[in-house]
């Protein structure tokens, strides 16, 4: 996640990929509640991360995973969501 965040790799293939299942197992197990626990406890820098990738990303099933992992964590930063998941 880093490194498709900070090397801006969002047009390569095989990061996007891993990074889409990633973020979509972080995704399902946050809602584990001891899981939710350990993940809420991570340093401010992986939230700005995945808010960073869910602005820079065209990749919607990038976006869904972020903002549903940020929303079950309690992180989801309205102002920052995309326009495609504003109602």
């Amino acid at each position: 996640l880093i490194n498709y965040d900070r090397k801006n790799l969002y047009d390569n293939n095989i990061y996007r990929e891993s990074t889409i299942i990633t973020l979509s197992i972080l995704w399902s197990i946050s809602f584990d509640e001891n899981i939710k626990k350990i993940l809420e406890k991570t340093e401010q820098d992986f939230f700005d991360i995945l808010q960073k990738i869910n602005l820079n990303t065209n990749e919607v099933s990038v976006k869904q995973a972020t903002c549903g992992l940020l929303y079950n964590l309690d992180r989801l930063d309205l102002s920052q969501v995309s326009s495609i998941f504003q109602l």
